[in-house]
């Protein structure tokens, strides 16, 4: 993948400040924004990480290694509430 998250952003600052300029094509370039960071930023939750880590350990050594997100099962929308309060610093 590219140039990471400093030349996602650049060309989403880009694109929003087009969006301001032009109202018409709103929706579209939004939708581009959003592909970018969705192709460009890396993942960044703890949980996520640790469980891709364990998965990667028990491929390579071949002995079960599993971490606690994995034994814990969060409903969809438990996750949803959590990653849309993280950013604002409220933590559950």
């Amino acid at each position: 993948m590219g140039g990471g998250a400093r030349w996602a952003y650049g060309v989403s600052s880009y694109f929003i400040s087009r969006i301001q300029a032009d109202d018409q094509y709103q929706g579209l370039l939004g939708a581009g924004s959003i592909v970018l960071n969705i192709c460009f930023l890396r993942e960044t939750r703890e949980d996520v990480l640790l469980s891709r880590r364990a998965k990667k350990l028990t491929k390579q050594t071949g002995q079960k290694h599993i971490c606690a997100s994995d034994l814990q099962h969060r409903s969809f929308f438990k996750t949803l509430r959590v990653s849309v309060v993280r950013p604002f610093g409220r933590f559950d």
